[in-house]
């Protein structure tokens, strides 16, 4: 089943463009003459999740070693070494130590031109716009330098608005063992589950940490479902003391609206799950599909926990007041 990645992130790769060389383009240079990367397109780059931009660079002379580049975040109060994912990465390399840094993108030997995609990873989670500003700057400076020592991107990200909707159930944390010794919880098997309104199963995740279920506008037709997440088996694992599991199911409208409903009292380590006979292993939901609206009812108690369309309206009209307060 498709999932997305629950982070709003850059993918910043190097890719060299078109550039021409021969033999007698090697150079030996003095300190005085060494090559100068400079930018030659956009400083500004507005981006749609799930798309990207470009930064378009120059060097003024293609010289028979490459020239590396280091791009940063501009302020140390954000670190997009630990939020950023870097592919396509031969010519990537994180230098970072110790720290947030950056990532160190290579241009080519007997590059002229070169350039560098900035895509913003498509995610899931509402964030509205986000504006970041990023510093390129020389790195290994024997090679090469920068075009006024430093250079300033700002990159402007939007959402990438869909009516798909994206199911997480996870158990994170850890516990102690009868032996004294710390155990991850993913250990524990949870599952979750989709049946239709004849209760045949029609979609599930069974091996993962966290689950997750994803279902895109249209997959499925109009019309009450069952959404279970369940404990399946503790798999033999001993507890140094009962524990409640930290279980929690996160629901969202791809980018528009996301709730996460706390189920850290409905499952322990005494009872364990169904292999451990607990007759209460499963927890039901109703969800109501009706066109590109999703409802979310919980059948235990008959309380609705999740409406996208209502979210929806109570989020757009805290904006509303919030933005006329500062009149």
């Amino acid at each position: 089943m498709k999932k997305l990645n629950i982070f709003s992130k850059f993918l910043i790769a190097g890719l060299v463009a078109v550039s021409t060389f021969s033999c007698n383009d090697e150079h030996d240079f003095s300190l005085n003459e060494k090559p100068v990367v400079s930018n030659t397109g956009e400083t500004t780059l507005t981006i749609t999740e799930g798309s990207e931009a470009t930064i378009e660079l120059a060097v003024s002379q293609s010289i028979a070693s490459s020239i590396f580049v280091l791009f940063k975040p501009a302020t140390d109060d954000f670190d997009f070494t630990s939020d950023f994912v870097i592919g396509e990465g031969e010519f990537i390399e994180d230098y970072h130590t110790g720290g947030p840094e950056g990532y160190v993108v290579e241009i080519p030997a007997y590059s002229d031109t070169f350039s560098v995609p900035v895509e913003a990873i498509l995610d899931v989670v509402p964030e509205g716009s986000e504006s970041f500003d990023m510093v390129m700057s020389s790195y290994y400076t024997r090679m090469g330098t920068v075009e006024g020592e430093t250079i300033t991107y700002t990159i402007n990200v939007e959402d990438y608005i869909v009516n798909d909707l994206d199911i997480e159930f996870s158990w994170d944390g850890t516990y102690t063992d009868a032996d004294g010794d710390t155990q991850d919880l993913c250990d524990i098997d949870f599952d979750l589950e989709l049946y239709d309104a004849s209760f045949n199963i029609i979609d599930y995740s069974y091996s993962s940490c966290p689950e997750g279920l994803y279902i895109t506008e249209g997959e499925l037709a109009d019309g009450t479902y069952y959404l279970v997440p369940s404990l399946w088996s503790t798999n033999d694992a001993t507890f140094a003391s009962p524990m409640d599991f930290p279980a929690m199911l996160t629901v969202t409208k791809v980018n528009q609206t996301q709730t996460t409903l706390d189920l850290s009292d409905v499952w322990n380590s005494t009872d364990g799950g169904y292999v451990e006979g607990n007759s209460g292993y499963q927890y039901v939901y109703l969800l109501t599909i009706s066109g590109s609206n999703y409802t979310l009812t919980d059948g235990m108690t008959g309380d609705v926990v999740f409406n996208a369309k209502v979210a929806n309206f109570l989020e757009g009209h805290a904006k509303r007041k919030a933005a006329l307060s500062k009149k």
